[in-house]
C-alpha cells in the first residue's frame, strides 16, 4: 500500500508557540539562512496529526492480519521527535509501545550492539520507532511496513 501526502505549504510552530504557514520557497530559504531556527522549530501538531492518524489507521489494519507490522516515523529535528513521540502516545494501539532514538539519546554502543530502545523495537515490545536521522539505509526490520516522513531535508 502506498499513500503519499504532499503540501503546498508548511505549518510551523515557532519558538513562541505561534503557528506560521510558509511556502516551500520561503521555508527552504529561511532554513538555509538560519540553521539554528531549523534545528528548533516544530512542524505544527495540526500539520502532523492528520498524517499520523492515517499512518496509525494503516498500521492497525496491517496488524489485524496477525502479522507483527511496525511503523517508523522520521521527525524534522530532535525537539520535533520528542513532540511526535508524545503525540503518538495518545493512540491506544501505541500507548507505551513507541520508542524514541536520536543523536542525543542512546543508539549503539562502541561494539555496535543496539540500545535498549532498538532491542525493544526489534523484539516487538515497541511497534513504533520515532527518530531524527538515526534510521536510514541499511536499517532492516522484517515488519516495519509503515513509514512516516515528517521532515524536510535541506
Amino acid at each position: 500500500m502506498y499513500k503519499e501526502a504532499t503540501s503546498k505549504a508548511f505549518l510551523v510552530e515557532e519558538l513562541n508557540g505561534e503557528e506560521i504557514e510558509y511556502t516551500p520557497e520561503v521555508f527552504f530559504a529561511k532554513a538555509e539562512s538560519d540553521k539554528e531556527w531549523f534545528r528548533k522549530i516544530l512542524l505544527a501538531d495540526s500539520f502532523c496529526l492528520p498524517v499520523l492518524e492515517k499512518a496509525v489507521e494503516i498500521l492497525t489494519q496491517k496488524r489485524d492480519t496477525e502479522r507483527p507490522h511496525a511503523m517508523i516515523v522520521r521527525a524534522l529535528n530532535i525537539p520535533h521527535a520528542h513532540r511526535l513521540y508524545q503525540l503518538l502516545q495518545n493512540f491506544p494501539i501505541l500507548k507505551e509501545r513507541v520508542g524514541l532514538v536520536h543523536s542525543e539519546k542512546e543508539g549503539f554502543d562502541l561494539a555496535g550492539k543496539p540500545s535498549a530502545t532498538y532491542q525493544r523495537f526489534f523484539s516487538g515490545e515497541y511497534i513504533c520507532l520515532v527518530h531524527c536521522g538515526m534510521v536510514g539505509e541499511g536499517f532492516s526490520h522484517p515488519w516495519a511496513s509503515v513509514s512516516v516522513i515528517l521532515c524536510i531535508i535541506i
